[in-house]
């Protein structure tokens, strides 16, 4: 009942088995009411599936209840632990952010990406965690996906390690600064990644980029919103 509400369930797990394969290990991060987790535990041993909303908590419990491969973390990830503010649309909203900037370029009236008239209701403290956090109590995750609205960089700052492979997603222009600071981050902790990135249609360039390659066609593109993978 939850994948009818997903149309493109089976375009996304075909793209993702191609690339990812079957493996071990995968972090969901920002994993909302769990459709990548359902993609996901179908590819890997376990799936770690990361969300600070309490509404979306509620139902991946009552989604994954009987999936011993997925476990459930109620925290945000972040550059450190500790505490931050999440902006709350409403609860279970995938707009829900620990990003200012994200909030202020919803908020902005008849100029933002959705072409209607948005205010975040709430503004809640919730506890953070890194990647380093993550790995150090699961181990090294085959594939880590970052959906988290805005504050992708941050998030990356708390990882100092190398994974075999990473994905953000990117809205632009409004981010452009960030994600090439992601780009950067990814490229410093293993120098030479490869870099691809696809739509909304998962389509992924035919030849993976250099870190250079794949900051001049980011700084070029008129797509809106991209998810961009990095093979360390």
């Amino acid at each position: 009942r939850y994948r009818k509400y997903y149309p493109s369930y089976l375009m996304d797990y075909s793209f993702y088995k191609t690339l990812v394969g079957l493996v071990n290990l995968i972090f969901d991060i920002g994993a909302n009411r769990g459709n990548k987790t359902d993609i996901f535990c179908h590819l890997s041993k376990k799936v770690i599936a990361v969300e600070p909303d309490n509404k979306c908590i509620e139902i991946l419990k009552t989604r994954f209840r009987k999936n011993k491969k997925v476990v459930i973390e109620n925290v945000a990830l972040s550059s450190s632990t500790g505490n931050k503010q999440m902006y709350v649309l409403s609860e279970g909203s995938e707009l829900n952010t620990l990003s200012h900037k994200w909030r202020e370029l919803v908020e902005r009236p008849y100029k933002n990406r959705f072409s209607e008239d948005i205010s975040f209701t709430n503004v809640k403290e919730i506890q953070t965690k890194t990647i380093d956090n993550l790995i150090l109590e699961y181990g090294s995750p085959d594939y880590i996906k970052i959906d988290v609205e805005g504050h992708e960089e941050e998030l990356l700052k708390g990882l100092t390690q190398k994974v075999k492979l990473i994905s953000f997603e990117a809205n632009m222009p409004e981010f452009l600064e960030e994600t090439l600071g992601c780009l950067t981050i990814l490229n410093n902790l293993s120098f030479g990644s490869q870099f691809n990135y696809s739509d909304q249609n998962m389509h992924l360039l035919k030849n993976w980029l250099s870190h250079n390659e794949i900051s001049t066609i980011i700084s070029k593109t008129n797509l809106r919103t991209i998810e961009i993978f990095c093979k360390m």
